[in-house]
């Protein structure tokens, strides 16, 4: 019943977002033409001008059309754009009627259209924050979409290990038939556990984008893979578990670094986030547009889980005791993990470097003309 409410809500989300998105390209195509109908009415030589006059009529006329058509669809989308939209039509009706009375009156003509224009700028303006709003909307359900998915892989991947534990032999003893049967079906699993986590990069393409969260999948397909070979050779044993606590602190960081709910107050990288949406002109203009599915601050975030984990890991085999060639797997694999960390973290920063600005030539303008002094 929940799933189908938020499809529901899905859809119409999708559907209010399609039709903004529309009305927005509308909206930015009268604007163009209201203005350059208005330099176009400038270059009118006056009223005897009556060829002049007529073709700006007959264009005001055309423009005026388009408008109503708009009007309409935006009071579809939205009753306030559209009464404002209604209102440049009516503005532009105006400026038509200066236009073909007798004589024409030029100046109240263009003070109508430079209205009209004035009320179609503030319905496009009111429509790209509804669109900016829709597409946070969607934005953020496909996140929780996301942490929902980790989430339920988190929890089964957990339950996966309670299991594994209970059916360990003691050192020295060997596991019996019915742990046997157990560790083959808890490989069964673990090899659905990787399907799910496959199934999250085939429905989210931002995963197989992300450089940090695409390496911490290909962690997993190889711890995975490896925890169902050693349960299905009934090998339920410390290094088993071991990687076991490593799928589940690697899919536990995917969750923290998406999940905003759970981000401190004084988490620099929390506060770095905010910031960015806040400071500066670009950061400002940065802060208007929604939130990427995976930002780089969960990139970040992901990064600093990683080497914790490795750190983790690498403090676990010490006190787990392990020798001879787990041992040796196991160095090898955190060894790496932390070569993988280098690169990616290295390919990371060098995205989030901003492009260097080219120095403007001294008395040139940012469009390479000269500025007088």
């Amino acid at each position: 019943m929940q799933e189908t409410i938020e499809e529901a809500r899905k859809a119409r989300v999708e559907e209010l977002k399609r039709r903004m998105d529309s009305l927005v390209e509308s909206l930015q195509a009268l604007v163009a033409a209201s203005e350059d109908e208005i330099i176009a009415l400038a270059r009118v030589a006056g009223p005897d001008d009556a060829d002049g006059v007529a073709t700006r009529s007959e264009a005001m006329i055309r423009l005026q059309r388009n408008t109503l058509a708009v009007a309409a669809e935006a009071s579809v989308a939205d009753e306030r754009i559209g009464r404002i939209v209604t209102r440049g039509s009516e503005h532009q009706a105006a400026a038509i009627g200066d236009l073909r009375q007798a004589p024409p009156d030029l100046d109240a003509a263009r003070d109508s259209e430079e209205r009209g224009l004035a009320s179609l700028r503030e319905a496009l303006a009111l429509a790209e924050d509804a669109a900016e709003e829709l597409a946070q909307q969607q934005a953020d359900a496909e996140r929780e979409q996301l942490l929902a998915a980790y989430r339920t892989i988190l929890e089964t991947q957990t339950g996966i290990r309670v299991e594994t534990e209970r059916i360990a032999p003691a050192e020295g003893e060997r596991l019996d038939r019915r742990g046997l049967v157990t560790a083959r079906r808890l490989a069964t699993d673990e090899d659905e556990v990787g399907d799910a986590l496959a199934g999250v990069q085939t429905e989210f393409t931002a995963v197989e984008d992300s450089l940090v969260f695409s390496m911490t999948h290909r962690n997993l397909d190889r711890w995975i893979a490896d925890v169902a070979t050693r349960l299905r050779d009934g090998r339920p044993d410390a290094a088993t578990i071991a990687r076991q606590s490593m799928i589940i602190d690697a899919v536990g960081g995917l969750v923290e670094a998406l999940d905003r709910e759970r981000q401190a107050p004084d988490d620099p990288f929390n506060q770095q986030q905010q910031a960015g949406g806040a400071g500066g002109e670009q950061g400002g203009e940065q802060g208007d547009q929604p939130q990427p599915l995976i930002p780089p601050i969960a990139e970040l975030k992901m990064l600093r889980t990683i080497q914790i984990q490795i750190l983790e890991a690498t403090r676990r085999l010490d006190r787990s005791g392990l020798d001879g060639p787990d041992r040796e797997a196991e160095l090898a694999e955190l060894s790496r993990m932390q070569s993988d960390l280098h690169g990616v973290g290295a390919a990371l920063l060098n995205t989030l470097e901003p492009q260097p600005v080219e120095p403007t030539p001294a008395g040139r303008g940012p469009e390479g003309k000269e500025v007088s002094e």
